[in-house]
């Protein structure tokens, strides 16, 4: 892993954190490999950023209160990425999104979390 970064669109009312998110994919080299996660309810101030995770072949418009989701992507690529998604709160807590994906010999495990 190079980096880790933190945008919580639940917590800030304002749009500043999805603002942050646009900024940092679109400053990623083409075939940069990013892992998203979410954790409790990652929608709430999303709206504006929705349009940059597309690009990135990230669909997550349909997620209600408390959905949550998870991928990997490589910039550049949309149609490679592995995205996992649970669509509400009940299906969140039954049914977390997981997945386990290779990635150039590197196995990587994501597991969302979700919260109260």
């Amino acid at each position: 892993m190079q980096e880790s970064r933190t945008f919580d669109t639940f917590t800030h009312v304002s749009t500043d954190a999805a603002e942050g998110l646009i900024n940092y994919l679109q400053q990623l080299n083409q075939g940069q490999i990013i892992v998203g996660v979410s954790a409790d309810e990652p929608r709430a101030n999303l709206d504006i950023a929705l349009s940059t995770l597309r690009q990135f072949g990230v669909e997550v418009s349909e997620l209600r209160w408390r959905g949550s989701f998870g991928f990997v992507a490589q910039k550049g690529f949309p149609s490679k990425t592995v995205i996992r998604k649970a669509r509400d709160e009940a299906a969140s807590r039954v049914n977390p999104p997981h997945f386990t994906a290779t990635v150039g010999g590197i196995t990587l495990h994501c597991l969302m979390s979700f919260r109260l």
